[in-house]
């Protein structure tokens, strides 16, 4: 995450204070997650599940929004961090944002991965690309030669 309130999101008493703000920072943070999630899968609707150590993150989108972000420790209860319905209690919202960082890492790394493997595609068959291109407009110059002895 990049910027908190100055507050400490795993304190329970700082999240009771500050609990609208620091949900309004992550649904700011985990919107663009579900924006890039949903441009990266190629869909208006869709979700995508995140483990780290401690639980799974789940990110639910709409329409490339933010439905919902749900962390789940596996034991204990789940917890919607944002939803459309209200908001969590504040020491269950403290125990997910101590780990928010750790599922922001983890969407980085799986992302940081999928960039060297378009990259190293990307290097592979740029040669032959320029050649596509090249024939491509090629292509298109003798069309527009072509439509130029067409008359209105």
């Amino acid at each position: 995450m990049t910027e908190w309130p100055p507050a400490d999101p795993a304190d329970a008493s700082a999240v009771t204070q500050q609990r609208d703000e620091l949900i309004a920072a992550v649904r700011d943070h985990a919107g663009q997650i579900a924006y890039q999630l949903a441009r990266l899968q190629g869909g208006d609707y869709g979700s995508a599940t995140i483990e780290t150590d401690r639980a799974e993150w789940t990110v639910k989108y709409e329409g490339g929004d933010l439905e919902y972000l749900r962390y789940d420790p596996g034991r204990g209860d789940e917890v919607y961090v944002i939803s459309t319905k209200q908001p969590p209690e504040p020491g269950a919202l403290a125990d997910a944002l101590a780990d928010y960082d750790a599922f922001v890492a983890e969407r980085d790394r799986v992302l940081d991965r999928i960039r060297e493997v378009c990259d190293r595609i990307a290097r592979q068959y740029a040669p032959l690309f320029s050649a596509f291109v090249e024939a491509y407009n090629d292509h298109a110059a003798g069309l527009e030669s072509d439509l130029e002895r067409v008359e209105p």
